[in-house]
């Protein structure tokens, strides 16, 4: 009778160890669906309530930060473009080191840079630097990262792919200081990974669509109604900083007879050559507009001297002069271009300032029509 009653009470004692476990993993399972759900409804919140791609971001970077328990002093979002990577996050221009590593990137350089990192997980790298330093090179950075031991390892900065199709741009995270994302964290972002490339999805398809609106679909250059944008806002930056405001305007000398010539698909060559060419010839803080048929601009936000722009529009010519040699064949007339410049303190507003370079252009066409350097 003892050893029943005492195998009782041991198998009783046993049930209720077994179903205190199961009550705890069921505790677990649910708190972590409740999370799942939450974070489920906070994506799909951002990406059905806006289709501001800022908002977006920032909210998509707020439960990034809510699950990676790590303090973040900067996060950055970028755009792989043809050439060169486009910050989409911060919305505006920062001093911080990471802004201008990236922002200085170019898309075979961003792969360049992918390799040096560790790879914590599938799809979530890491690195302690950016770049290469006097001390350490990009080479052997990448050598001493890849024999590390990644799951013990500490890092400064978090690097996570955005795919579509292929690596479409970069989320970078740098964590506070004193702090450092270890192989845990990561584990932890993964998770959430599905959820993110949905919203992910979301924001590069309102970034296409925008720039389809905002771009001259022949040349890939802004187009003539957010030059106006621009200018507008640019010359009251000038005017807030008393700084001046310049402006350059690009023509193609004789396009329409080209065009009636050779055809306008030759005509389109051109103009895309020619564009190339200007973006080539440019600074990056420079916008670059197609404003008519054989018409380009470019608004200077850095604004440079008058020595500046005298160097530039040398450049520019130059450049012209060496594509000639590499134009369609069946153009035989030269192609030559006339570009004037303005840069004014006190002008009235940004139409003045257009105004004045495009008689400058003019005097150039005219110059060059005296001494039949155009076709």
């Amino acid at each position: 009778m003892m050893m029943t009653s005492e195998f009782l009470l041991w198998l009783f004692g046993g049930l209720v160890v077994v179903l205190t476990g199961v009550l705890f993993c069921l505790g677990i399972g649910y708190f972590r669906l409740r999370q799942q759900i939450e974070n489920q409804k906070v994506i799909l919140t951002a990406i059905n309530a806006s289709e501001d791609i800022g908002y977006i971001l920032s909210e998509i970077l707020s439960l990034m930060y809510k699950v990676l328990q790590i303090p973040v002093a900067h996060a950055l979002v970028t755009i792989a473009e043809e050439t060169q990577l486009r910050i989409l996050y911060p919305t505006k221009l920062e001093e911080g080191k990471i802004y201008h590593f990236f922002s200085s990137l170019s898309r075979s350089e961003m792969y360049q840079f992918l390799l040096q990192c560790i790879s914590l997980t599938k799809n979530i790298f890491a690195s302690r630097v950016l770049g290469s330093t006097k001390e350490v090179s990009l080479e052997s950075l990448a050598l001493f990262q890849r024999f590390q031991d990644y799951k013990n390892g500490e890092y400064l900065f978090l690097i996570i792919p955005i795919y579509d199709k292929e690596i479409a741009g970069l989320i970078v995270l740098e964590a506070e200081s004193h702090h450092l994302f270890g192989y845990k964290n990561a584990k932890r972002l993964q998770k959430i990974m599905p959820l993110l490339n949905v919203a992910f999805s979301r924001v590069l398809l309102l970034w296409n669509l925008r720039q389809q609106s905002i771009t001259d679909p022949l040349t890939g250059m802004l187009n003539k109604r957010q030059f106006v944008l621009m200018a507008e806002k640019l010359f009251s930056l000038s005017k807030r900083k008393e700084h001046p405001f310049a402006l350059a305007i690009l023509d193609i000398d004789n396009f329409k007879h080209i065009n009636d010539s050779y055809g306008h698909h030759v005509g389109d060559i051109i103009l895309k050559d020619i564009a190339e060419l200007m973006m080539q010839q440019s600074r990056k803080s420079d916008y670059l507009f197609r404003i008519g048929g054989d018409e380009f601009c470019v608004l200077f936000s850095d604004i440079p001297s008058i020595e500046e722009i005298r160097v530039y529009s040398d450049r520019i010519y130059e450049a012209v002069k060496n594509y000639d040699q590499h134009k369609p064949n069946i153009v035989k007339e030269p192609i030559t271009v006339s570009f004037g410049w303005a840069i004014e303190k006190n002008a009235e507003n940004w139409v003045e300032v257009f105004e004045k370079a495009d008689r400058h252009m003019y005097e150039q066409k005219r110059k060059h029509h005296e001494n039949h350097w155009y076709s």
